[in-house]
């Protein structure tokens, strides 16, 4: 799901964080859930990070090499930010392991990650 053309190998983070992040993608998860989201149906999730344009093109440069697919790098108040998507459930697992790799980018690339977003699936997609 999260495959990139990363090394995030021993990047470690911040557990309070990490629990924080997650008490909030379970809100977001029960959002989707309460609007009738099956989530188990892969579908595009946006993740955003803001940070320097420099540390952002290496990451973009470096999620090119993975499953993920950069939409674009704009700028953002002082900074500037970078829109990227890839395709995945939001069974719980899958977006703590999200939330684990966005973490980690924080740390390895010097970015912060502003969250991520998609929009409720309410059956399998065709064929």
């Amino acid at each position: 799901m999260t495959k990139t053309g990363l090394n995030l190998v021993g990047v470690i983070i911040d557990p309070n964080r990490l629990q924080y992040e997650t008490s909030v993608d379970a809100d977001v998860i029960a959002r989707l859930h309460k609007d009738g989201d099956v989530s188990t149906v892969i579908r595009p999730v946006d993740v955003d990070f803001v940070g320097t344009e420099d540390n952002l093109l290496r990451l973009a440069r470096d999620l090119r090499s993975g499953e993920w697919t950069v939409v674009g790098i704009e700028p953002y108040q002082d900074s500037f930010s970078l829109h990227v998507r890839v395709n995945m459930n939001t069974e719980p697992a899958s977006v703590r392991q999200l939330t684990e790799t966005a973490l980690r980018i924080e740390v390895a690339y010097n970015v912060r990650s502003d969250g991520w977003g998609t929009f409720t699936m309410s059956c399998e997609r065709p064929n």
